[in-house]
């Protein structure tokens, strides 16, 4: 049995790029077969952009988490509190 080493820590500021990074292939790999691929790089480049991750994570009802395993980013999840 191999034991891996999970944290989940809030994102920061300077999380944006990773955030970037994590959500451009999760959507890619979730979505890809639903659309042409220039709506889907249109859509990666409007909502997926280290900008907009970067105003998000300044806005304080919106909260950003990121699963890490063994040091290595495995995934994020978003919660907006409306």
């Amino acid at each position: 049995m191999v034991k891996e080493d999970l944290q989940i820590r809030r994102a920061a500021r300077a999380d944006a790029k990773l955030i970037s990074g994590l959500s451009q292939v999760t959507f890619f790999e979730t979505f890809h077969e639903t659309c042409t691929p220039e709506d889907m790089q249109e859509f990666i480049k409007n909502f997926f952009n280290e900008k907009q991750v970067y105003e998000e994570l300044q806005d304080p009802n919106d909260f950003y988490f990121i699963a890490v395993i063994d040091g290595v980013a495995a995934g994020y999840i978003r919660m907006k509190e409306a």
